[in-house]
């Protein structure tokens, strides 16, 4: 038997490293079949798929805050930085998961439309952080998120990886400055319709 085979088997006698899991681990993974899948696909093996309708509110309130500050700059150059990655690998050159953003191209995806859906997401995890830490499950949301728009072939996850942390390391501040200024609009939002609850006072 080679010794390769042999540590195959060494390490398929232990438990995954997940606490809660007694599955045995996976080939020469820490982890139990299951747990290495969700490792591969959301970036940690604790992680869940996040569907659409998951994050519906939020990208309401996203799309109705970027329709109404459209002019702003912060908003225009991040659409613009969207919008060119998606050119730049429609039209050949060499850029991060080039297939897949050349198809969202071709099926008439822009840059308003991922930053949407990019919003949206970070927001669902600033509102619901048991639900989608910030750690590598969000950078793996984010990529997953964007390429979902159109196109359903498989990514690798070294792909989703690399594009969830290149979208948090450039958009991240800006990121952080709509979810502010969003959740600052929904308590003003709170405020006022407390207020007209306000029952009237007798003279």
């Amino acid at each position: 038997m080679s010794k390769y085979r042999l540590r195959i088997l060494n390490n398929e006698n232990l438990n995954c490293s997940v606490s809660s899991c007694l599955k045995r681990r996976s080939g020469l993974s820490k982890y139990c079949r299951g747990h290495a899948l969700r490792l591969n696909l959301y970036g940690s093996p604790l992680g869940t798929v996040l569907l659409k309708h998951t994050y519906k509110q939020e990208l309401v309130e996203v799309k109705d805050f970027i329709l109404r500050h459209s002019e702003h700059k912060a908003v225009k150059a991040a659409i613009t930085f969207f919008d060119r990655w998606l050119e730049d690998a429609y039209y050949g050159f060499p850029v991060l998961a080039k297939e897949q953003f050349s198809k969202l191209f071709e099926h008439g995806i822009r840059g308003k439309d991922c930053i949407e859906v990019f919003l949206s997401i970070w927001l669902y995890s600033h509102r619901f952080y048991s639900k989608l830490p910030d750690d590598a499950r969000l950078s793996y949301a984010l990529s997953i998120g964007i390429f979902s728009l159109k196109d359903k072939s498989k990514v690798k996850a070294s792909v989703k990886k690399a594009v969830g942390e290149r979208l948090r390391q450039a958009l991240g501040i800006f990121a952080g400055n709509v979810i502010t200024a969003i959740e600052r609009e929904v308590v003003v939002q709170e405020a006022l319709r407390n207020d007209l609850f306000t029952p009237f006072k007798e003279r």
